[in-house]
């Protein structure tokens, strides 16, 4: 009978180390009990042994003998050596993997078909075919100053040009569909504003519209018809002032709900959905350009000051008291000819502790000629949130060796 070696996988790793076969000569084994011929077999449990890839040898008597077995580590410690790239090589590939990641992005993010799209979801704005596209014919208007709850409407979001409203385009598609309109954040991925809400706007030509509310935002529903050639005219959506209580209802976790700094920026989201090539549904998306959904500054007015005259050699506060005052005012000093040629001008140095929405302190810049021998008639502004407030008369005199008068009065003008 030929014996042959038996490798058993399951083992006892303690009683492996404490057991010890040797053997010449091996029959066959079973799990339960171990026959060694000419050999030592201590324990009777069976072993697991990494043989030598030696092939076995037959006796002279037609028995198999093996070779002693050779007990290697059960696991190695080392590190696989790594191939040392060369330089090139390693640049070629970084700019393989750049390209590769450029393509990709350039294909734009779109949603599997026939996967139902959240209002936090990434679409294209192209159909996964390449045929349908939603356009933004006419932009909504920079700046829509937006309502609030307890007062009347403020009118639909008109156009950059002021005459017409927004207008969306479904272009390449003839069925029917509907768009879908809600206010989103400003920048970034798109997300529902957290303070402003879309809101229905009637009137006596408006186009008709549906109001419903979509996971907590409202979303205005507007059918395209094919024999408009499936252009929408947005004119009966508006922007909606949320309250801090229901903020807090829709966000209860959001930190910015609780933040004093809140965006007053917002985007128009047009999105609806169509059905493709191959009969499944698909949604597509756009953004318009931001919007600013506050009351615009209104021009800066001197109502008084408290000089109109001042020594050539500057250093007097002039104190002004007006309206629409922001953060960015200036205070300007020109000097004209009288064809209303510039000569000179300067600002004023503002004292920032001291300005106000309606009132402000600055210090008189020094004439271009301090030495001046007549009075010089020269004219102050204020610069406030890119608009000039209409000019005052501000008159510079020759410095006074004996001594100055007081000129802090105030000087009312009509």
């Amino acid at each position: 009978m030929v014996s042959s070696t038996i490798v058993d996988p399951i083992f006892d790793e303690k009683k492996m180390c404490s057991g010890v076969t040797t053997s010449t000569e091996v029959k066959s084994m079973s799990p339960d009990s171990t026959v060694v011929e000419n050999g030592v077999s201590v324990g009777g449990v069976p072993t697991l042994q990494l043989m030598d890839p030696t092939p076995l040898s037959l006796g002279n008597d037609g028995s198999s003998k093996a070779y002693f077995p050779v007990k290697r580590s059960r696991f190695s410690f080392q590190t696989p050596a790594v191939p040392m790239r060369s330089p090139s090589a390693l640049k070629l590939r970084n700019q393989n993997q750049a390209n590769g990641s450029a393509v990709r992005s350039s294909l734009g993010k779109r949603l599997p078909p026939g996967t139902p799209p959240t209002l936090s979801s990434a679409i294209a704005t192209t159909s996964y075919d390449g045929r349908v596209q939603l356009q933004i014919m006419a932009q909504p208007e920079e700046q829509h100053r937006a309502r609030y709850q307890t007062e009347g409407s403020r009118g639909a979001i008109k156009d950059r040009k002021g005459n017409g409203f927004p207008a969306v385009k479904l272009d390449g598609y003839d069925k029917p569909a509907t768009l879908q309109i809600f206010i989103g954040s400003d920048q970034g991925k798109v997300s529902p504003h957290m303070f402003y809400q879309a809101c229905k706007v009637t009137g006596k030509s408006s186009t008709p519209c549906l109001e419903k509310k979509v996971e907590g935002t409202i979303v205005i529903e507007i059918e395209f018809e094919p024999s408009k050639e499936m252009v929408i005219s947005c004119d009966c959506v508006g922007i909606l002032k949320e309250r801090n209580v229901d903020v807090e209802q829709r966000f209860p976790f959001h930190h910015a709900a609780s933040s004093r700094k809140k965006s007053t920026r917002c985007r128009l989201i047009f999105r609806t959905t169509i059905m493709n090539s191959e009969g499944v549904q698909e949604t597509l998306q756009i953004s318009s350009l931001p919007i600013l959904c506050t009351q615009p500054p209104g021009q800066p007015e001197i109502s008084k000051k408290s000089l109109s005259e001042c020594f050539s050699r500057g250093g007097q506060e002039l104190f002004i008291v007006g309206k629409n005052f922001l953060k960015d005012t200036k205070v300007i000093v020109q000097e004209e000819t009288s064809q209303g040629e510039l000569l000179w001008e300067v600002k004023a140095e503002i004292l920032k502790d001291y300005l106000q929405q309606n009132h402000l302190i600055c210090v008189l810049p020094a004439y271009k000629d301090e030495n001046i021998m007549k009075p010089v008639d020269c004219k102050v502004a204020v610069w406030s949130g890119g608009k000039l407030s209409e000019p005052h008369h501000l008159t510079y005199l020759p410095n006074n060796q004996n001594g100055e008068k007081n000129h802090n009065r105030f000087v009312g003008y009509a």
